[in-house]
């Protein structure tokens, strides 16, 4: 809402200084309208930026209580766990596998769930180029659901 504003007050001012054509230095002023919109558009999303920031820091703030706060660290610590044992499995199915780079990336993501399309969008390609890279997967994998492909990478976890 803010920068629409902003952009109706700057054409109406540009407009206004063009059809005047009597101020001594136009381009001047229109310079200076340039420099002070694109300036306020800086600030706006600087603040945009804090405003993210401090959300992200609010997470463990001083109204919960020390089990709640402990809780959350201890789910921090287990989703890192979790994430370096998939990351291990995965590794280790590549190698077993000779999955190629591309080819190890969707395996991780389609052990994490994802669907085609998130794939996709994850690793800017398109939605059919990442439904052949599943494709093949599967085929290296000699297998045909991402059920199996999980159940695969489960397995491979536990030996570790």
């Amino acid at each position: 809402m803010g920068l629409m504003f902003e952009t109706l007050c700057f054409s109406l001012i540009l407009t206004l200084a063009v059809m005047w054509g009597a101020l001594p230095y136009p381009l001047l002023i229109v310079a200076f309208l340039v420099a002070l919109y694109a300036l306020s558009v800086v600030m706006h999303f600087i603040q945009l930026l804090r405003e993210g920031t401090a959300s992200g820091k609010a997470t463990l703030n001083d109204k919960q209580s020390a089990p709640q706060a402990e809780a959350l660290l201890q789910d921090v610590d287990t989703s890192t766990s979790e994430t370096l044992l998939l990351d291990t499995s995965c590794r280790e199915i590549t190698l077993r596998y000779k999955l190629t780079e591309r080819e190890s990336e969707i395996l991780r993501l389609i052990a994490l769930g994802r669907s085609a399309k998130y794939i996709a969008d994850e690793l800017f390609i398109s939605h059919n180029t990442a439904r052949t890279h599943i494709k093949h997967v599967y085929e290296k994998l000699n297998i045909h659901s991402k059920q199996e492909l999980i159940d695969l990478v489960l397995l491979s976890s536990s030996r570790f």
